[in-house]
């Protein structure tokens, strides 16, 4: 059996400032999970956002979604459109920015509904991996993703 490897102590003391805090967790934890504020992407910028599509949205997110490999959620009550929202998004990737879509599901895709989307259904814009067993969909959803061949990966 394996063992899992106990945290080094912290040396962060009380009452230390915010700066010290980041350098120290920065040296414990390494540079791909502690970013210093000066580090962060400028997410105003452009071309740091995916538009989805639906105007009104994009200028509530200040130009659209922050995108880059990045995991976004999108989540609420069943029927409130999540899954339509979704497809608008795809539509739009496949559209302006000239990227594949992978959908990943373990329902049925509804086709009729992406049409109304205006989603392409070519085989290199668009393709739909589907499982009735969530880890076997989670396992695809890896390869799919460490492929690089999608510029939007949609799990629903």
């Amino acid at each position: 059996m394996a063992r899992i490897k106990k945290q080094e102590e912290t040396t962060i003391a009380p009452g230390s400032d915010a700066l010290d805090v980041g350098k120290e967790l920065k040296k414990k934890y390494g540079e791909l999970h502690v970013r210093m504020g000066s580090e962060v992407p400028d997410l105003a910028r452009p071309e740091n956002r995916l538009e989805t599509g639906i105007v009104s949205i994009d200028d509530i997110l200040f130009g659209g979604m922050i995108f880059g490999g990045d995991p976004i959620q999108i989540y609420g009550a069943n029927n409130l459109g999540k899954t339509t929202f979704a497809m608008n998004i795809a539509a739009n990737v496949q559209h302006r920015y000239k990227q594949a879509v992978a959908w990943m599901s373990v329902e049925n895709f509804d086709y009729r509904w992406g049409r109304v989307a205006r989603m392409s259904y070519d085989d290199g814009a668009f393709q739909v991996f589907r499982h009735p067993k969530h880890e076997i969909l989670l396992d695809m959803s890896f390869e799919v993703i460490a492929s690089g061949a999608f510029g939007l990966v949609v799990v629903d």
